[in-house]
């Protein structure tokens, strides 16, 4: 039984293994981070629980099911002054009920997405992206992010 445990638990870890991965693919479902961090971190603590449990220890007791992300909710004037920070020209900028933001950015900026992330996050920590990619009408290249709120 113990080597079956031990299969089971290296499955569980190449699945939280895989998720995380999915985290750095862009996709059409702004959402779509959030649901792979969660679902990492999920298959992550449930090997460890199952490894404390073969080796003989009970695993600490929580029974509360995490709530969804909160999202720092910004003015459209703090999310400029964001973007400013961050040398970031936009051409428009959409805020969500749930705090979070789409940034839409002109195609001719010398900007790629890459580096857009990288000043996106070096102006601002809690910077959490959860998709980019090119709107299909238009092909100009946005981001979704939102700021964590670390309560």
């Amino acid at each position: 039984m113990n080597d079956t445990l031990q299969t089971l638990i290296m499955r569980w870890e190449a699945f939280a293994k895989e998720a995380q991965s999915r985290l750095h693919e862009s996709s059409s479902d702004p959402h779509t981070r959030i649901y792979y961090q969660a679902v990492a971190q999920i298959y992550r603590r449930t090997a460890d629980e199952l490894r404390a449990a073969t080796e003989g220890e009970l695993p600490a007791a929580d029974d509360q099911i995490p709530g969804p992300p909160v999202f720092l909710r910004m003015t459209r004037e703090q999310a400029n002054n964001l973007l400013a920070r961050a040398g970031l020209n936009i051409a428009s900028l959409y805020l969500h009920d749930d705090g979070a933001l789409t940034v839409v950015f002109p195609r001719l900026q010398p900007y790629s997405q890459e580096e857009r992330l990288r000043k996106l996050r070096a102006a601002e920590s809690r910077v959490t992206i959860l998709d980019m990619g090119k709107l299909p009408d238009t092909g100009d290249p946005y981001i979704d992010f939102a700021l964590m709120d670390e309560q």
